[in-house]
């Protein structure tokens, strides 16, 4: 089966993290191994103290363009992904 896909438009990518530093790397790794290009990932992290942050802000660095990042402060992993969901600036733009 052929699916043909509007590369016009943009899809924002939402992820939720709170000490995931043995994960982040991978995670990201395999959204930047996706053939769909027209992406941008949002990502909220819950306050990490486990190096979650620092990992996230490397590939921000690499990547200014398609990374962005919300600091959500102290919130559990449903309120922080609702947070990041209902976001002002979840554009797709």
């Amino acid at each position: 089966m052929d699916l043909k896909f509007d590369t016009s438009k943009k899809i924002c990518i939402l992820m939720s993290t709170f000490n995931g530093s043995e994960f982040i790397e991978r995670q990201i790794e395999s959204i930047l191994a996706q053939t769909y290009k027209n992406w941008e990932l949002i990502i909220a992290d819950d306050s990490s103290t486990d190096g979650t942050l620092d990992k996230i802000k490397f590939y921000i660095s690499k990547y200014p363009k398609k990374i962005r990042l919300l600091d959500i402060v102290n919130h559990n992993y449903c309120k922080n992904f609702l947070e990041l969901l209902a976001h002002q600036s979840l554009s797709g733009e």
